[in-house]
C-alpha cells in the first residue's frame, strides 16, 4: 500500500454525492474502514499490538455498518438510534487510535488521517 492510498483527502475526489450536496457517508465510512484494516495489519504481532488492532478493527468497521443500517431505516426513531451508534463507534475508534499513538507501536503520520476523517 503506498503513503498517499488512505488520507482523507483521497476522499474528497470525485465520489457519489448526497441530494444535500455533501459527500457519500457510505463510501467515506466504507474507506475509512478499509484503510483502518489495512494499517491496523501493520501493528506489531504483540499481545497488545494484538489488542489495539482486534478493538479498532470492531469499532471503526462498525462505523460504516451503522451507516448503512441507517440508511435502510424505514422509521426516524431507528435512524436516529443507528447514527447515534455510528457516533458512539467514532468516539471509540479515535480512543483506541490515541492508545496507539501513545505507545509507539504506529508511526503517527499513520493513524493522523484515520483520526482526522
Amino acid at each position: 500500500m503506498q503513503n498517499g492510498e488512505c488520507k482523507t483527502d483521497s476522499l474528497s475526489g470525485a465520489h457519489a454525492r448526497d441530494p444535500r450536496g455533501g459527500r457519500d457517508i457510505q463510501d467515506r465510512t466504507f474507506r475509512s474502514g478499509v484503510c483502518a484494516a489495512k494499517r491496523l495489519d501493520s501493528l506489531p504481532r504483540i499481545l497488545v499490538g494484538a489488542v489495539f488492532a482486534r478493538q479498532t478493527a470492531r469499532c471503526g468497521t462498525g462505523i460504516g455498518a451503522n451507516v448503512t443500517k441507517a440508511e435502510a431505516a424505514q422509521r426516524r426513531a431507528e435512524f436516529i438510534r443507528r447514527m447515534n451508534i455510528r457516533r458512539s463507534e467514532t468516539r471509540e475508534t479515535r480512543s483506541w487510535l490515541r492508545e496507539i499513538r501513545g505507545t509507539g507501536h504506529s508511526h503517527r503520520s499513520e493513524l493522523d488521517d484515520l483520526s482526522a476523517e
